[in-house]
């Protein structure tokens, strides 16, 4: 794999981490938005999500950063 491929494959288990986030905000509540339910969805690994997002709040601010631009 070269370099841009592994950059590319990182950027994309980030957006579908955010995307995953964004699903489980809106069909849930605030407060169950974690890494552990996003890494219960299939294909999603918790050590992605934890490497991608240390802490929870990094997640939430990814997470409602991206809703927000979908609206601005």
């Amino acid at each position: 794999m070269t370099t841009l491929e592994v950059t590319r494959k990182g950027a994309e288990r980030i957006t579908e981490v955010i995307n995953t986030g964004a699903e489980i905000l809106i069909e849930q509540c605030f407060s169950s938005l974690t890494k552990r339910r996003i890494a219960k969805r299939p294909s999603i690994i918790h050590g992605n999500v934890s490497y991608s997002f240390p802490t929870r709040e990094n997640l939430w601010h990814a997470v409602i950063d991206f809703n927000l631009n979908g609206y601005y």
